[in-house]
């Protein structure tokens, strides 16, 4: 064509034979050729056969090799000819990943790829012809309209981005004289962030596939339009976005391996030790642009000269900016180089990042194998570095002092920390360190610094290896507290009347390399907040802690004195601070009045209280779980007084008492005041008047209890715990009552269903939306049960065959304080085995939350002098399992805390990958897009609510698995994919609840209730696009709402299957603050056009403008797309047939600053249809540019009623009965 030689197309059969020797023979003509097939076989006889190609395609060409369409949008493309004089008989075609299978064993056998059987593959031979691992999904679904394009996938809203185009499959004829062929390439407005995507479009026809290489063919980019970020307001807010490193990825570069967050300065840093040369590594930092709220890669950080093969330089970063200063630090370990450097960025408009120093244990010969700097073994605060080395059972400390000599800070060793329990042996000459692996993993707060042993507390045994297979067993692992005083100095104002003005100003001499700091004016009765700020803006001091002592001393003298410590300071001594006021070296501060002081010049003294303390083991502490190899203390975080430490090799066993005989709630979390008093020893109710019998008049209601105990919420009648289990507590005698009054709920461990049946005995109140028992299905409810008011309980169950290899929990619901607002429960049983203890999910992994307190109050520890600290002591607060737990999930393998919002984040980087209702997903999911298609049929409808009652079930988990039944589905634990669905990861968010306050006697602050965590989660989040092995949350950091989530397995290069580069992830946390108001929004067909949805926020994040998406899927209920509903309303209403429920909703809603409520309408079809049974929608909310929040607060369901059952005549219009369904 263009006087050069270039590979066109391919010529096979449309229909293939195997040795039919086709292209035995070849003949070319003008317009026509003919190839031949010597072998091919006709009914059975190899009597051979000669194919005819029409060639008048090779004329043809795409315009462009390549277009880019934004998504949404729609672009024309097209193919033109230079010889007019013939007509053109011509296909075009999206060759897309998802297309139909005979389709994929066509490309197979032309390119000869692998044996290939179906599509249950995860790469289909269209995946590795192309090469691209980020190809597009075409998808064309039918909705009521002509617009095929959707983001529903078989009724359920497109949470993972695989419907990114209209498919393409067009076949015609060019005219004689025409020049040009154009058809319309449709792509798909979804609200997925997703990195630029390409779809290859071929002209094809039958025995003819178009080559790479050639005119024939032609690539569109699908570039993303902004999903993930709020481009509307001031805040510019990012929500989800996907950090890639810049250039391509190497295999396994395990970018993602640690990563950190500083999101004040709007830095983000991320590892990738597996980099450059034979896994040299490296280190990538993001910046927050102040433009348009997006994160991208502004420097790249090597080990420059000290880089080596196997040197795995950023294993392990940690990000910090020095209090009160510019400057920010990356700690960056390289456990193979056994070396950790700090680099420190002075000025990040320059984001020039330079080496300040090299830290590296002081021991004789330093060799790779150490874990020196390995990952979760580095932690930085301001001038403190920390790391350890699991092998040398040893934490090296240093410090960054300013040499005011040469005018630069120094890196030094400071200690070296080992735990109480360090322990070696000698044996002839050799020494054995006993293995405890201690700083397998270090977190740091400011002075207080928690060491991770997951091996310690191996037992009695005494041997001389204690790394043999023998001990694996008995290591129950520790946590080891360290603390470092800081220095502390006192401010003394005296005066022997009150004063009632005046001000001082603090000198600070010869520090940091500045002679002299002044402070400004501080006022005589200075608050905390005001003499912290006045300190602070020295440049030569960091951070401080005040506290302010008040006190009349004897005479009638009056004293303020201020205790300043110093957090961040690491130099061994410091300047004493020097007050001056006026008449004593400041001329610019106000007198004190009245000036009544014996010594004037000792009116304003300062006093060195204490001076800093090395580092040292104050306490231990280990989870209450009995058992070994856990690996407590393999992950940890700490922020402020709250710890969390990691399990994530533990069982997660079941610990639930479920016949109340052991006197206490063990295994059961409380909320709320209702089981305060709970279990009740024997039956109570016996030794009262009859319930709702006037006194007086005495009526025997017995309980009908089992044993000795049973929960009974009007009962205040508890066992004498403290001392003797078997006996009540004598404070509380037989037949004393609490009342209907408190409220609450009673929730179990988390185990698995192995059976069919559960039983119990239920009395109390017989409100089903009151006073119940339910059972929640991996995190929802699906059954309830409530009692028949009255205190005689029976027995029920529940069948729950449709639930087997789910995780479970009870949860006993008192939410009344009316009559009857209360419910008893006992006996629970079950039709499999589930003693105390049972592990039936090993290696499930779980997370132990710990609270700092001060032994004498039983407070947080609020002060960091000396003698504060001695008094505090961590306890455990609460065991913190998945709701869905798995075995191998590994929950736990890492954890961030941020005291301050009360939010714990767990990754879980080898959970499995799971859909919208928790069923597996398709082995390879674009073709067969959904284990579950909706809608489901109509006399389903019963199981969208609670088996046994009338209540919503918002979660719909019972639907679903029946419907996995139904449609002949395996269930969701015996599929069998020991590889293809595991290892996805997702990240767990725990939500803590507020302590509760009040005022005694109008004024004074008093606690009603202390804050606690539950001990499931608040809700669970996973990327999208996330698949198997991509081990999101291998790494997580999380600063205020702001997190940044490693996925080391995730194929970064578009460009590159199965390259394992690594991804990480910016999310927003601000969702765990959102809600639906209902779990069940009710319209009625013919009277409500439309049903408001209104989602509620919590008034904590109320000062700021956010955004939070939300979706309609069906579920019995048929939805229908824009177009469709438009058209059916100018329909007249007996003509209605075929237009569906409702019009399929999704968007995203706007919560204005200031406003704590915010809504958005789905739109309900009126028709004349007769229905027999309700129909329902599902609701959900999901992460701008993100996936579906999996929890109960984040799903809800529209029940639509009809309105047409009973036959009436309105004119000439009587309902009818019709086909359901769109049309």
């Amino acid at each position: 064509r263009d006087e050069k030689w270039q590979e066109q197309c391919f010529f096979f059969p449309n229909a293939p034979q195997r040795q039919d020797l086709f292209a035995h023979s070849v003949a070319l003509g003008k317009h026509a050729a003919v190839i031949g097939s010597p072998n091919r076989n006709l009914l059975n006889i190899n009597s051979g056969a000669a194919f005819i190609f029409y060639i008048t395609f090779l004329d043809l060409s795409f315009d462009k090799e390549s277009s880019t369409v934004i998504e949404g949008n729609t672009t024309d493309l097209s193919l033109s000819r230079k010889v007019l004089q013939e007509p053109c008989p011509v296909g075009v075609r999206s060759i897309d990943r998802n297309a139909e299978e005979d389709f994929q064993k066509y490309v197979n056998d032309i390119f000869t790829f692998d044996f290939y059987e179906g599509l249950h593959i995860e790469l289909t031979p269209v995946d590795k012809m192309i090469g691209y691992a980020n190809m597009a999904f075409g998808r064309s679904q039918y909705y009521g309209s002509e617009e095929s394009r959707s983001y529903w996938v078989d009724g359920m809203f497109d949470y993972r981005g695989v419907s990114d185009y209209a498919l393409i499959h067009e076949e015609t004829i060019i005219q004689p004289g025409t020049s040009l062929f154009s058809f319309p390439f449709h792509s798909t407005n979804d609200q997925v962030y997703e990195h630029d995507e390409y779809v290859l479009v071929h002209v094809t026809l039958p025995g003819m596939f178009a080559s790479q290489l050639g005119h024939l063919r032609t690539v569109v980019s699908i570039v993303d339009d902004g999903d993930g970020k709020d481009l509307d307001t001031d805040a510019l807010e990012t929500y989800f976005t996907k950090l890639t490193k810049e250039g391509s990825s190497s295999t396994n570069d395990r970018f993602g391996n640690t990563v950190d967050i500083d999101i004040v300065s709007g830095v983000a840093v991320v590892g990738s030790p597996y980099a450059n040369n034979e896994k040299a590594g490296s280190v990538h930092v993001f910046t927050k642009s102040k433009d348009t709220g997006r994160w991208k890669q502004s420097s790249l950080i090597s080990p420059g000269a000290h880089a080596a093969p196997l040197g795995f330089f950023g294993e392990s970063v940690k990000i910090n900016k020095a209090y009160g200063r510019d400057d920010i630090s990356i700690l960056v370990g390289a456990p193979g180089l056994a070396k950790a450097f700090v680099f420190v960025c002075e000025n990040l408009k320059t984001n020039e990042w330079n080496l300040q120093g090299i830290l590296q244990p002081d021991i004789d010969i330093v060799v790779p194998g150490l874990n020196f700097g390995s990952k979760g073994s580095i932690a930085i605060f301001n001038d403190f570095s920390f790391v350890s080395s699991s092998k040398l059972e040893t934490v090296f400390a240093f410090r960054r002092n300013y040499d005011a000599d040469n005018s630069i800070w120094k890196w030094t060793l400071w200690q070296k920390l080992r735990s109480s329990h360090y322990s070696e042996t000698f044996y002839n000459t050799l020494k054995h360190i006993h293995r405890q692996n201690f700083g397998a993993a270090i977190a740091l707060h400011k002075r207080t610094l928690l060491i991770g042993a997951p091996y310690a507390d191996y037992g009695s045994r005494r041997t001389l290896n204690t790394d043999v297979p023998d001990n694996n067993g008995l290591k129950r692992g520790r946590v080891y507290s360290f603390y470092s005083h800081p220095h502390v100095q006192a401010i003394r104002l005296r005066s022997n009347k009150m004063l009632i003005r005046g001000s001082f100003r603090l000198c600070f001499k010869n520090h940091l390399g500045y002679a002299l700091e002044i402070s400004n004016p501080i006022s005589f009765n200075s608050s905390v907040p005001s003499f912290k700020i006045a300190l602070e803006h020295l440049k030569n001091i960091g951070e401080v802690d005040v506290t302010l002592l008040r006190s009349v001393e004897e005479g009638g003298k009056f004293q303020w004195k201020w205790l300043i410590s110093f957090i961040s300071e690491t130099e061994a001594s410091i300047p004493k601070l020097e007050p001056i006021w006026h008449n004593f070296g400041c001329d610019n501060c106000d007198s004190l009045i009245p000036l009544d002081i014996d010594d004037a010049a000792t009116q304003l003294e300062a006093f060195i209280i204490d001076d800093q303390s090395d580092f040292f083991e104050e306490s231990f502490f280990q989870s209450s779980d009995d058992g070994g190899s856990q690996l407590f203390g393999s992950s940890i975080a700490i922020d402020n007084n709250q710890a969390i430490v990691s399990a994530m090799h533990s069982s997660a066993k079941t610990r639930t008492s479920w016949d109340f005989e052991t006197g206490d709630l063990i295994g059961w979390i409380s909320t709320g005041d209702a089981f305060d008093f709970q279990p009740t020893f024997g039956d109570n109710s016996y030794f009262r008047h009859g319930y709702g019998i006037s006194e007086g008049a005495i009526e025997n209601q017995s309980s009908n209890l089992r044993g000795r105990y049973y929960i009974g919420t009007y009962e205040k009648h508890p066992s004498n715990e403290k001392y003797d289990y078997l006996t009540p507590d004598e404070e509380y005698p037989p037949g004393n009552v609490g009342g209907d009054e408190p409220q609450g709920t009673l929730t179990s461990d988390p185990f698995m269903i192995l059976g069919d049946k559960i039983k119990f005995l239920i009395g109390g109140g017989c409100d089903h939306l009151l006073q119940y028992i339910e059972l929640l299905i991996d995190g929802m409810p699906s059954m309830r049960e409530t009692g028949k008011c009255s205190e005689r309980m029976k027995k029920e169950e529940w069948d729950v065959s449709h639930f087997k290899h789910r995780s479970a929990q009870i949860r006993i619901v008192d939410a009344s304080s009316d009559e009857w607002g209360h419910i008893n429960i006992d006996h629970i049983q079950f039709s499999w085995n589930i003693y105390h203890g049972f592990e039936e999910t090993p290696m499930a992994g779980a997370v132990y939350a710990f609270r700092r307190k001060d032994q004498s109050t039983q407070k947080d520890c609020v002060h960091p002098g000396r003698i504060d600290k001695l008094n505090c002591t961590w306890h455990e607060e609460v065991r913190l399992v998945a709701s869905d737990k798995r075995s191998n999930s590994l929950f736990g393998t890492s954890v961030t805390i941020n005291d301050d919002k009360g939010l714990i984040l767990v990754g879980s980087a080898h959970s499995r990958l799971q859909g919208f209702y928790k069923e597996n997903l398709p082995i390879y999911p674009y073709h067969t897009i959904s284990t579950l298609q909706f809608p489901a049929p109509e006399f389903l409808a019963n199981f969208a609510r609670n088996g046994n009652t009338y209540s919503a079930s918002g979660g719909n988990m019972r639907f679903a698995s029946n419907m996995l039944d139904i449609q002949n589905r395996t269930n969701i634990e015996n599929l069998d994919v020991p590889f293809y669905n595991v290892q996805g990861g997702s990240i767990y968010a725990f939500l803590r609840v507020p302590e509760k306050v009040g005022y005694r006697d109008g004024k004074n602050v008093v606690m009603i209730s202390p804050g606690y965590w539950f001990g499931t989660e608040h809700g669970k989040i996973a990327p999208p696009d996330v698949r198997a092995r991509d081990k999101f949350g291998g790494s997580i950091s999380l600063d205020g709402f702001s997190s940044i989530v490693g996925a080391v397995g995730s194929d970064s290069d578009s460009n590159i299957f199965h390259n394992n580069g690594g991804l990480s992830y910016f999310v927003s946390m601000l969702w765990v603050h959102v809600k639906f108001t209902k779990l069940e929004y009710v319209a009625l067909e013919g009277r409500d056009e439309y049903i408001t949805i209104t989602l509620e926020r919590d008034p904590i994040i109320a000062n700021k403008t956010i955004y939070i998406g939300y979706s309609t899927s069906d579920i019995t209920a048929h939805g229908v797309d824009r177009l469709k509903f438009l058209k059916c309303l100018e329909m007249p209403i007996h003509d209605r047939r075929g237009c569906g429920d409702y019009e399929q909703t999704s968007g995203l809603a706007l919560f204005p600053n200031g406003y704590i409520y915010t809504s958005f309408n789905v739109q309900i079809t009126n028709d004349l249809c007769r229905e027999r049974y309700s129909e329902y929608v599902q609701l959900n909310l999901h992460i701008p540019g993100g996936g579906p929040i999996h929890g109960e607060n984040y799903r809800a369901q529209i029940r639509i009623d009809d309105n047409d059952w009973e036959q009436r005549t309105d004119g000439f219009i009587t309902s009818t009965d019709c086909i359901q369904g769109i049309d």
